[in-house]
């Protein structure tokens, strides 16, 4: 079972939306591992969580409306202090205490996200978010590199690596 799952999400034909699909796309040829599976979504949903609750990390990938265009952040996913609101897309800690609530199970969880400039209707990334979907992608090998490098309960280093990815149709 692979041990850092990457949920990658957004929707495609609204612009910087996007950047997540795109970023697995690419990250497909970049992580290469039986250690990271790689899911793509239109948005997060409940049923997250139980695939959550099998791995060791969870890293969420996302377009944010906040920061200046083509700004990259990585945070770590905290549980929501208010009861989680169910509707029709989750937040990353709603999908953490889900994990946690259902399934007795506490991923390491971050978020990392790069702001987006247009997220009107087109099918193509903004001048800004193309620019900046490299430092989008070092941040989110960097993270998982670190995940699985750093912390022993996360596999071996000796451990060869094969990369899955998932599509989740909306």
């Amino acid at each position: 079972m692979p041990q850092v799952l990457i949920l990658a999400y957004g929707n495609l034909t609204r612009g910087d939306d996007g950047v997540g699909w795109r970023a697995a796309d690419k990250l497909r040829d970049c992580l290469s591992g039986e250690d990271v599976k790689v899911i793509q979504a239109h948005q997060l949903t409940p049923e997250m969580a139980e695939a959550a609750s099998h791995h060791a990390a969870v890293i969420f990938a996302d377009a944010t409306m906040k920061g200046s265009p083509g700004e990259v952040r990585c945070e770590p996913v905290l549980l929501p202090t208010a009861p989680i609101q169910f509707s029709h897309q989750l937040s990353p800690g709603a999908i953490l205490a889900l994990c946690q609530q259902l399934y007795g199970a506490t991923p390491k969880c971050y978020s990392v996200t790069m702001s987006g400039a247009n997220f009107d209707h087109a099918d193509n990334l903004s001048e800004a978010a193309a620019s900046a979907l490299a430092g989008f992608l070092q941040e989110i090998q960097g993270l998982v590199g670190h995940l699985l490098s750093d912390n022993a309960s996360l596999a071996p280093p000796e451990a060869k690596t094969d990369a899955v990815t998932e599509a989740v149709e909306p």
